[in-house]
């Protein structure tokens, strides 16, 4: 009766453990910092979801957050620097790349740093920009 009195007059409803009835479902949210990543399994089954989200945040370890601020920084600066959207968008990918190679395998750049020697060295290029910015870890 609620749930029909709500649809007819266009009210969001959610009726806890009765998918069929619910217009909107609530989302299992992972925050860190900036970082905010929601999980939904559709009403089907929401401990799944609570799960999933608990796995998340100890696969951050809450250094994803961390992680994004950096990244801010890096992406305004390269944002200043750099003329293109291409350059800018292949920097940003090879920092986030290179941070992310950092944070599940433990590396020091090394795969990274010798692609990017293979580069042309020119004073604005992205490529030098990258490894610039990388260095400041």
């Amino acid at each position: 009766q609620i749930y029909h009195g709500a649809k007819s007059r266009g009210i969001p409803i959610n009726v806890v453990d009765q998918p069929n009835l619910c217009s909107f479902y609530m989302g299992s949210v992972f925050q860190d910092g900036d970082v905010k990543i929601a999980v939904s399994t559709n009403g089907k089954c929401p401990s799944l979801g609570r799960f999933l989200r608990n796995h998340i945040k100890n696969i951050s370890k809450g250094l994803w957050g961390k992680a994004l601020e950096d990244l801010a920084i890096k992406r305004e600066h390269i944002i200043q620097t750099l003329s293109t959207y291409q350059d800018k968008k292949k920097v940003m990918k090879l920092i986030a790349d290179d941070l992310m190679d950092d944070f599940w395998k433990d590396k020091n750049h090394s795969e990274l740093h010798s692609e990017l020697e293979k580069q042309p060295d020119h004073r604005q290029s992205p490529y030098n920009l990258a490894k610039q910015l990388m260095m400041q870890k």
